[in-house]
């Protein structure tokens, strides 16, 4: 057994513990099972019908032509997961929008002040819906990445950034500290769209290369932006500040499970970690762009170039 299947089970094991002692808790609320069943059907319905969307690919492709059908192939299955996280981001983003807008809400001035993520606060029924919904997707998206998706160089990486996703969604979930949770989502999934968007122009090829308006590398610059404003900017200021500073106002914080608050606030930190590091990442494309390499070329590396070689090695075991 190698290093990295030890890390893989490792994996498994937080990931599925955290759904179990989530679902466990949810065992005395009938209708947030079910609001968790219906974010699993969804999301496993949204899941069947984009990895469906192969012919939309080699229609709208503009250089299918000159790709080899294992890269035509890897592209298909890469479009259809771009567009299911598009779908899922959509749809977070407007109901937590709601929720951030509606007066009364219990999220309505936490940019104004951080406190209000923290104090002991009747919670939405609105917002306990939205996280059960969130819950019952995550299992379908855990189960779908871990047994679907080519293990590729970057596999690691990714199932560690579930990881934590996951134990802060569940964690924050079994905590009560859902104001939070929703805050630390919403930021990410809103600069989640422009890099859907963008990988999408990447894979049907509408850069300069290609077409006379570079979609993909002028989104790739949107993706860079949101990414300092959202990732770099706020999410630190905002939420890594009020994590460590404010959250002792929150009676579970402040009590004998302080702790495990502590715990979440790691996991809050090592997600900082993997911004940085993807940002690098990012950085790079764009100094490849800058130097004259195609866009083809410069995004290989940052979205992934030999899934199509783990799967075959795969299948050969």
């Amino acid at each position: 057994m190698t290093v990295s299947d030890v890390l893989l089970y490792t994996f498994d094991a937080v990931i599925w513990s955290m759904f179990a002692f989530s679902f466990y808790n949810l065992r005395d609320h009938p209708d947030a099972l079910h609001y968790a069943g219906v974010g699993f059907a969804a999301s496993c319905v949204i899941q069947f019908l984009t990895d469906r969307l192969g012919p939309w690919y080699d229609l709208l492709c503009l250089n299918s032509k000159e790709l080899s059908k294992d890269m035509l192939e890897k592209n298909r299955q890469k479009f259809g997961v771009q567009h299911m996280t598009l779908a899922e981001c959509v749809t977070s983003v407007v109901l937590q929008y709601y929720l951030f807008t509606t007066p009364g809400s219990s999220l309505y001035h936490w940019w104004e002040d951080t406190t209000t993520l923290w104090v002991d606060a009747p919670l939405d029924p609105t917002l306990n819906i939205f996280y059960a919904l969130l819950i019952g997707r995550w299992v379908e998206g855990a189960l779908y990445y871990r047994l679907a998706e080519a293990q590729n160089k970057d596999f690691l990486v990714m199932y560690l950034h579930h990881v934590v996703t996951i134990v802060l969604i569940c964690g924050s979930f079994l905590m009560g500290q859902t104001r939070i949770g929703t805050v630390i989502l919403f930021l990410h999934q809103v600069s989640d769209i422009v890099l859907a968007v963008c990988q999408i122009c990447h894979y049907l090829a509408f850069d300069f290369d290609h077409t006379p308006i570079p979609a993909a590398e002028l989104l790739f610059i949107c993706n860079l932006i949101s990414w300092v404003i959202t990732r770099l900017y706020v999410y630190p200021t905002y939420v890594l500040r009020s994590t460590w500073q404010e959250r002792k106002i929150a009676p579970f914080c402040a009590g004998e499970y302080g702790a495990a608050c502590d715990v979440l606030g790691c996991f809050a930190c090592v997600l900082q970690v993997m911004h940085v590091y993807w940002f690098y990442e990012m950085c790079m494309v764009l100094v490849k762009l800058a130097s004259g390499a195609g866009a083809t070329a410069a995004g290989e590396n940052y979205l992934g170039g030999d899934e199509v070689e783990a799967a075959k090695k795969k299948k050969k075991r």
